[in-house]
């Protein structure tokens, strides 16, 4: 929620946003408007507009793993983007799929 703040993202009160993970615990807050995303590499960007995106209240007295971390979701990175993860190198690497239309850079 706190993001949302930041960014100035008009929420929806009237659509509450509810997830739960792997270990069952819920997590709550509110979808947001319209929210232009961008992926920068270099001088180049990738921009791309996603209609509902999910602002979440942290836990009360969460801290370190506890907090909630969900920053991109399928709706808008792995849906135009192809993400390979080198865990050893401790590398992303974030390439655009045959669904990416615009490209900035």
């Amino acid at each position: 929620m706190d993001l949302a703040d930041a960014l100035g993202v008009e929420l929806d009160p009237s659509e509450p946003a509810r997830f739960q993970g792997l270990s069952a615990q819920q997590a709550k807050g509110f979808y947001g408007m319209d929210v232009c995303l961008e992926l920068r590499q270099g001088k180049g960007s990738y921009r791309w507009l996603v209609n509902k995106v999910a602002f979440l209240y942290d836990p009360p007295g969460a801290n370190g793993e506890d907090l909630i971390t969900i920053t991109l979701g399928h709706v808008g990175l792995f849906r135009y983007f192809n993400v390979a993860f080198d865990h050893q190198r401790g590398r992303v690497k974030v390439r655009p799929n045959g669904l990416f239309l615009h490209h900035d850079g």
